[in-house]
């Protein structure tokens, strides 16, 4: 499933009435989006958000500080009796209308994943329950062997109390986002390229353990990157191998000058004859320049709710 139609599945699980949801569970790779969709769908919706991190997390951050209370339901020898009770921990949402995921739970020790059983089926701990609209999400990567993960399988009475679905990129998708929030127009000329297939490193293993790969997350930090440093190539070629790895970042540097026209300058800039931007421009292009004129140009006229002058039609026509 891709991160739209995940993203579409949560909203779902808000709208839905409490008795009727079921506990989710966003199974991929590192770097693919997982949390960040469910942190989007939060906020488009008006829902708070709260997470716990497995492998940060003990089972006594779960239940709280204990403390002595007084209990004035039974007396005896007319001195109050003292029993325990127990802090509510921070780690717990506190607000209705939240989504409270539990990230990277087969990271968690064992006695925690069996801990938190009660709460993926009756929406409470120890006893406490939590707020009324407090939708519950699972967010893991793969436990193959294969994976290079440093986690653990969930066994079956776990996986038994969840819907696991598969999560997985799609280029389309990550352009369309990335022309949304601006990032660096060469990373989206570059991964626009069907012949560059560097848009994510799918089959993680325990030979590239502790290397950096290409990921949707590292290319949006790579954007960061070539915003404070973008002219000294030498500088950038040590700093993109820290993030996407030495052969991607090869194949992005060798790109550099591959760039075509950018969607938005199609329509608003000016020229003296139509044929300008044809002939002098666009006829020019490379295979690859043209794909990032088309993906750019198809973000801009989104961004402008398809709404265009007559001239600006035309060159659309043109392109």
């Amino acid at each position: 499933m891709n991160i739209t139609d995940t993203k579409a599945l949560i909203k779902k699980l808000l709208n839905a009435p409490e008795k009727e949801r079921f506990v989710l569970c966003l199974k991929g790779h590192q770097g693919i989006g997982k949390t960040q969709a469910i942190q989007q769908v939060a906020e488009e919706n008006g829902w708070n958000y709260k997470a716990l991190y497995g492998a940060q997390t003990q089972v006594e951050d779960l239940m709280g500080i204990p403390y002595l209370k007084e209990n004035n339901a039974i007396k005896e020898n007319n001195e109050g009796e003292k029993i325990s009770k127990f802090a509510k921990p921070i780690l717990f949402p506190d607000k209705p209308k939240t989504i409270f995921v539990l990230e990277e739970i087969n990271r968690a020790p064992l006695d925690v994943q069996q801990a938190i059983l009660q709460l993926l089926t009756e929406n409470k701990f120890a006893g406490r329950e939590l707020p009324q609209d407090t939708v519950i999400i699972v967010s893991i990567n793969p436990s193959d062997v294969n994976s290079g993960y440093n986690v653990e399988k969930l066994d079956s009475v776990f996986i038994n109390r969840i819907c696991m679905i598969d999560v997985e990129p799609e280029l389309k998708e990550w352009l369309d986002y990335a022309n949304d929030k601006n990032f660096n127009k060469r990373i989206r000329a570059f991964l626009s390229n069907p012949k560059n297939n560097w848009f994510f490193w799918e089959k993680p293993n325990y030979e590239n353990i502790g290397q950096s790969l290409p990921s949707p997350r590292t290319w949006e930090i790579v954007s960061k990157i070539l915003k404070i440093e973008n002219e000294k190539i030498t500088f950038l070629d040590n700093l993109l191998k820290g993030v996407i790895g030495q052969e991607a970042t090869i194949e992005f540097l060798n790109d550099w000058a591959d760039i075509g026209i950018d969607g938005k300058d199609i329509l608003t800039a000016q020229y003296d004859r139509y044929s300008d931007l044809r002939d002098n421009k666009l006829n020019n292009q490379t295979v690859s320049q043209n794909a990032y004129s088309l993906t750019s140009l198809k973000g801009y006229i989104e961004s402008q709710n398809y709404k265009l002058s007559s001239e600006q039609k035309v060159r659309v026509w043109i392109l």
